[in-house]
């Protein structure tokens, strides 16, 4: 058995719901699945079908929870979703439900399937340093004010300035689990001031990525995710067999 598992949150597209968990497990047979339905359609037959261990929720959290945040940034999207501490919270429970499910059935690792991430190939680059996406985005770097806040008062140790823990991001599940009390201690004490240092705070594939920066780790480029809209902006092809996580997928939406 390969050493990752994975954690979805579905809600209700149910064919690119099942085309995700397919592929998924077509080159990862036996690991393990966690699918939490995010108050939505009922996936039981889906992850029956594909010995996923099942969780439905009756609480909404939305793909970005219920906050409108207006962002005075150069982002191409000024208005955006995001998660109040309280939602972060409860996804955050969610997700540690998911690495424990997977380090107790043998995988180390997991991944983030959303409905637009797709699996064509085995994932084998594991992020020794603890998590792992996709490369530099100059749209997406984090705040030095919140960067020097945590250096300062907790001797964090970031080794890069920009976020990127989308759909497809790779991360050290047991590193989550043994932390997983100071994390929830992190957010009660310090989601409030971190979202007056950067306004982004709230937004999932931010605020994960400063989490696995409090607990020590460090954050690598995979080798094997790419994103749909590459090929036209910087001509790299995910179609090539190299890339086995592919974020954007949308051709079932």
């Amino acid at each position: 058995m390969s050493n990752i598992g994975a954690y979805f949150q579905a809600y209700k597209n149910a064919k690119a719901t099942e085309f995700v968990i397919k592929n998924f497990r077509k080159h990862h047979p036996e690991s393990p699945i966690t699918v939490f339905s995010d108050a939505g359609d009922d996936f039981s037959n889906i992850c029956k079908e594909y010995n996923c261990n099942y969780q439905h929720r009756f609480l909404n959290l939305g793909r970005q929870g219920s906050q409108n945040i207006k962002l005075q940034s150069s982002y191409p999207v000024d208005i955006r979703l995001a998660f109040n501490k309280e939602e972060m919270l409860v996804w955050m429970q969610r997700f540690y439900e998911s690495c424990v499910y997977s380090v107790e059935n043998g995988a180390d690792y997991i991944v983030m399937l959303e409905d637009d991430v797709y699996v064509k190939g085995e994932i084998t680059d594991l992020p020794e340093g603890g998590f792992s996406c996709g490369p530099d985005n100059p749209e997406n770097l984090i705040k030095p004010e919140l960067l020097n806040y945590l250096q300062r008062k907790y001797n964090v140790k970031c080794n890069v300035n920009y976020y990127a823990c989308c759909g497809g991001a790779v991360f050290n599940a047991k590193i989550f689990t043994d932390n997983y009390l100071h994390i929830l201690n992190f957010i009660n004490n310090e989601f409030n001031i971190l979202q007056k240092l950067d306004d982004k705070t709230g937004w999932l594939d931010f605020f994960i990525h400063i989490l696995y920066f409090y607990i020590g780790c460090s954050y690598s480029v995979n080798s094997q995710f790419a994103e749909t809209w590459w090929l036209p902006k910087w001509k790299i092809d995910w179609g090539d067999p190299q890339y086995s996580i592919i974020h954007q997928y949308k051709d079932l939406y």
